[in-house]
């Protein structure tokens, strides 16, 4: 069992993306800056959640991106459900990297609108404005691979959840609707449970890729 869940809401200005210029929205889609998580927030969140805690405790290994936002949350977490592991760090749950003023289109006073339509066209286009979708699925499987026989708690970025749902649904052809709905009360902090079993062949659709055969079930993030 996989459980991907969402990092905690930054700190300002970065709480509120719809209040971000498209040079904040550029310095977070490349990297270039990396905002602390508001810890106050998070164990917020956690205090509304209680039922996570068997579900993290049941884990034998946690993972994060190697951003400063999903290493603090999943410190705090496992803080949280009394954990007293080491979090390693991996590349390969890092978020999609893009260049958000590059996929605005020509209307840039609503700019996360335009961007939130066009994301993934972005990395379907294997432009070099954005991560190629080569690049994203070939991370994605090899972590699956590596870590089908265990059960990990992984800390992770929104829009890589959301393309792995998209992933699941077109590819393999997984009913995954319900998995990244927001919740009203917490915005942040949702979870996405994979359980992965033997390979399978994918879909003709995406014939040239081949990932473990996945099931997926529980709420997870907007």
């Amino acid at each position: 069992m996989i459980i991907f869940m969402r990092h905690g809401k930054m700190l300002p200005p970065y709480d509120n993306y719809e209040s971000l210029t498209l040079f904040d929205l550029d310095s977070l889609g490349l990297r270039s800056v990396d905002p602390d998580v508001d810890s106050d927030f998070v164990w917020y969140g956690l205090k509304q959640q209680p039922a996570m805690r068997p579900l993290i405790e049941n884990c034998d290994r946690f993972i994060c991106s190697e951003s400063r936002r999903t290493r603090q949350s999943c410190e705090i977490i496992m803080k949280w459900a009394g954990i007293n592991e080491a979090v390693a760090q991996d590349s390969r749950l890092n978020e999609i990297m893009f260049l958000p003023s590059a996929w605005c289109g020509d209307y840039v006073e609503r700019p996360l609108e335009n961007l939130r339509q066009n994301l993934y066209q972005a990395v379907e286009s294997e432009n070099h404005n954005a991560e190629p979708r080569s690049s994203v699925l070939a991370r994605l499987q090899d972590f699956f691979k590596e870590n089908a026989q265990r059960n990990v708690f992984c800390v992770t970025h929104g829009f890589l959840m959301n393309y792995m749902k998209l992933y699941l649904s077109d590819v393999l052809g997984i009913s995954v609707s319900s998995c990244l709905s927001a919740d009203d009360h917490v915005p942040y902090l949702g979870i996405m449970n994979i359980n992965v079993d033997n390979p399978r062949k994918p879909s003709p659709a995406r014939s040239q890729d081949i990932m473990p055969r996945l099931s997926v079930t529980g709420p997870a993030v907007s």
